[in-house]
């Protein structure tokens, strides 16, 4: 019995066979990269946004207006990638 039999009767997807089961680790890897770099560029806007309203001193303004740029930089990042096929091909239904 080789190690790739023993891994598919023992594989959680094997006992469910209604789950669709991952192509690669690269495309779980895509994913994660994605929800990184939305949430990250929320973050730095949000940070830089703090730092210039405490060098400044006009407290909510800066804050909100570079928040905001986040969130359009996380909107880019998602159409970027719904654009260039991010997704998996299986997953759509035409």
């Amino acid at each position: 019995m080789t190690f790739e039999s023993r891994f598919v009767k023992l594989s959680p997807f094997a006992l469910k066979p209604h789950m669709a089961k991952p192509k690669t680790f690269y495309d779980l890897l895509k994913f994660s990269s994605l929800g990184l770099e939305m949430g990250a560029s929320v973050v730095i806007g949000l940070l830089v946004g703090i730092y210039l309203d405490r060098k400044f001193g006009i407290y909510p303004w800066l804050t909100l207006l570079f928040m905001c740029f986040g969130f359009v930089a996380a909107t880019k990042a998602l159409i970027k990638a719904v654009k260039k096929g991010f997704f998996l091909e299986g997953e759509r239904e035409e």
